[in-house]
């Protein structure tokens, strides 16, 4: 038995980097700068059969928390790429067998890589393969995305480009506070006091 790690991308770097023939990815949220940075563990993608099924929901994309261009990306590579409505599970799985799986995201928050990391926690698992079906079966219940798939969420994004700037600048908003906490939580109690005169008296 394996403790699970907060170390994330230690942990997928350790999974991606040991060779493989057969990848199934199962996440809601991937970004294209998360789903490369996984990909640059990957020693050589050609000859490797890799399916991954995301979350492509309209408010997903119009919110921008699920990144069309993911898309042309796989499809340089021939790597098929699903939509299933109800997924929240983040799971990778290498030749059927090998299970990784926790909380984050395929994205840089996610993944511990940008500025603003999340907390979050991975485990592996070694299953058989009777337990690997029922994750192959989410995977024959997802739709395929395809370029028509594609173009209709890239018409759809623009459509409600001006929702989606007011969404960003709201996380934006978001992570001025989260800075302003961070410097409160680490600072001592008189830069503290010293901070909120200065800024918000």
């Amino acid at each position: 038995y394996l403790m699970p790690s907060i170390n994330i991308e230690q942990e997928v770097k350790k999974f991606f980097s040991e060779d493989f023939e057969y990848l199934l990815i199962i996440c809601p949220f991937i970004s294209l700068k998360g789903l490369k940075k996984i990909f640059s563990f990957i020693k050589k993608k050609e000859g490797k059969k890799i399916n991954i099924v995301t979350r492509w929901r309209k408010l997903d994309i119009i919110s921008g928390v699920s990144d069309i261009e993911v898309y042309p990306y796989l499809k340089k590579y021939n790597i098929k790429l699903f939509h299933h409505n109800s997924i929240h599970m983040k799971i990778f799985i290498k030749n059927k067998k090998d299970f990784l799986f926790g909380s984050a995201n395929i994205t840089e928050a996610g993944l511990g890589i940008g500025k603003y990391p999340n907390d979050e926690v991975i485990g592996f698992e070694s299953l058989d393969e009777k337990f690997y079906k029922k994750f192959e079966n989410i995977r024959r219940k997802s739709l395929i995305i395809d370029d028509r798939y594609y173009s209709d969420m890239k018409k759809l994004k623009e459509e409600n480009k001006l929702i989606t700037k007011e969404i960003i600048n709201i996380k934006n908003d978001d992570k001025k506070h989260s800075e302003v906490w961070n410097f409160l939580t680490k600072a001592n109690a008189l830069d503290r006091d010293k901070f909120i005169k200065k800024y918000f008296n």
